[in-house]
């Protein structure tokens, strides 16, 4: 790999060079870095070279599962790894939904290397298509969009506890800090294991509402700002629908002939989404414009001088891209139209501003925010009642009880498994919504007698007459586990 990487005039950026070394020491690596520092980079090819090196990989497959947060960065990385397959001569599959190659539904234990979704991935372990026991890799890429509230984040939890106790080195990393939950899940908790933290820390980006004048079209707003620009060109918009996106390609185009303008949405599909974005980095586009849903899986490397909102409607997603967007030039300036007759407008630029202070300074996150929130049922408010799902099938009521004693439970209920491959599942009461709340904060992720649980507050059923309710309501309302 060294060999064919330095004849096509690769070069290892300083970190790189630090952290490629300790992947081969097969130790849990927790890297939380700035993006476009070539974490993820240094981390995939450590990995590849590591198991070119190891005679014994040969005798097992796979050795290698690399998992990303969307089919498009992991089709994006497949893609790059067949590039490099005549320096590693390793058997790549890719394992995502709608796959555009057909080596996807093979069997997996034909190839050194599996690079997919957790959705994909799982589907596969549980269809016995897909053996984990040999595996000494596994990659998790941008954690924090892996394990969140989604169903993809359900779907990389089931997985994680499928994964064999400390089978496999867990190399894991995120563009903002990570939650305890997410810890106990991707990695394996052997010490000692690695933690590189290169944040970037300096230049904060501009922000700077650009506010319609004599009830002006938003779009003549947006025109208007990109006009005043020195050099109207590595700005990214952002909308917040397909629609919204159409329209304002469309008004650029013809408002700035001179200028060129790329589109991401559906109609443009997955392949010609990487022709486009791989044109802008290479500045053959002057914008270009995508909504928050064809943002995912692309990583915009290039220079950006302004990202421009063109509406905030949706406060759930900036987030996401504030984490994984960042302003590389000193004078880089992020702008949001807002009305200024609108509360609306102007309540969601405040709350904007705030999001994305915390990524500037980038000692906080917004997972951090959330890191109370359970793995199950994440949108119930706490209440008397947990639900635990993942434990060993042999684990009787009493063992639970006494396994949480310091926690003070009241009663523990095992269910019964009505189908061989269901997942076990328990239920614990508590005298306080507080014993409940720090219980499922401390094992959530953990290993409970044995087996990694997933754990979360349980809705309660209504009483017979009307009453009763979630627990954690009222005085009575689930008070000793009324089921």
């Amino acid at each position: 790999m060294d060999q064919f990487l330095s004849e096509e005039n690769f070069e290892f950026r300083r970190i790189q060079r630090v952290l490629v070394p300790q992947v081969a020491t097969q130790r849990d690596i927790l890297a939380i870095s700035s993006p476009g520092l070539g974490v993820t980079t240094a981390c995939i090819y450590g990995i590849i070279n590591s198991i070119c090196l190891d005679a014994a990989s040969a005798k097992s497959r796979p050795s290698a599962i690399l998992l990303f947060p969307t089919r498009e960065l992991a089709l994006q990385v497949y893609d790059a790894l067949i590039c490099l397959q005549p320096g590693h001569n390793l058997c790549v599959q890719p394992k995502v939904s709608h796959s555009p190659h057909p080596v996807t539904e093979r069997p997996s234990k034909y190839y050194d290397v599996i690079v997919g979704t957790p959705g994909k991935v799982l589907g596969a372990v549980q269809r016995d298509g897909l053996q984990l026991d040999s595996v000494k890799y596994f990659l998790f890429d941008e954690v924090h969009d892996l394990l969140g509230d989604t169903g993809a984040g359900q779907h990389c939890r089931t997985l994680c506890q499928s994964i064999p106790h400390g089978t496999g080195a867990r190399i894991v990393t995120s563009s903002t800090r990570i939650s305890p939950v997410m810890e106990r899940f991707c990695l394996r908790g052997i010490e000692p294991r690695i933690h590189l933290d290169a944040m970037a820390r300096g230049t904060r980006a501009v922000v700077r509402a650009v506010e319609l004048e004599n009830h002006e079209p938003r779009s003549d707003a947006l025109a208007r700002f990109i006009a005043s620009r020195l050099s109207p060109k590595n700005i990214v918009i952002f909308t917040d629908t397909i629609d919204d996106a159409q329209s304002v390609h469309d008004i650029l185009v013809e408002k700035f002939p001179d200028r060129v303008v790329g589109l991401m949405n559906k109609e443009s599909g997955t392949d010609n989404r990487g022709i486009l974005l791989r044109r802008y980095q290479r500045g053959e586009l002057d914008m270009i414009v995508t909504c928050r849903l064809f943002y995912a899986g692309i990583e915009l490397t290039a220079e950006v001088t302004s990202i421009i909102f063109y509406n905030l409607v949706s406060l759930t997603w900036p987030h996401a891209i504030g984490a994984r967007l960042h302003i590389n030039r000193p004078n880089g300036e992020v702008a949001v139209i807002v009305d200024p007759n609108s509360a609306d407008d102007l309540a969601h630029y405040e709350e904007f501003k705030r999001w994305l202070r915390c990524f500037s300074g980038n000692d906080t996150s917004i997972v951090g925010r959330n890191s109370h929130r359970p793995s199950l049922n994440p949108s119930l408010p706490p209440c008397y009642k947990l639900i635990i799902r993942g434990l060993a099938p042999e684990v009787t009521a009493e063992e639970l009880k006494a396994a949480l004693q310091q926690y003070s439970p009241v009663r523990a209920e095992v269910a019964s498994l009505k189908a061989p491959k269901s997942v076990p599942t328990a239920f614990i009461h508590f005298t306080t919504v507080g014993h409940a709340l720090e219980c499922v904060k401390q094992i959530d992720g953990a290993r409970i007698l044995g087996s990694q649980v997933q754990a979360g507050f349980a809705l309660e059923k209504k009483q017979k007459g009307g009453r009763g309710g979630r627990g954690g309501h009222g005085g009575h309302g689930g008070r000793g586990g009324r089921n």
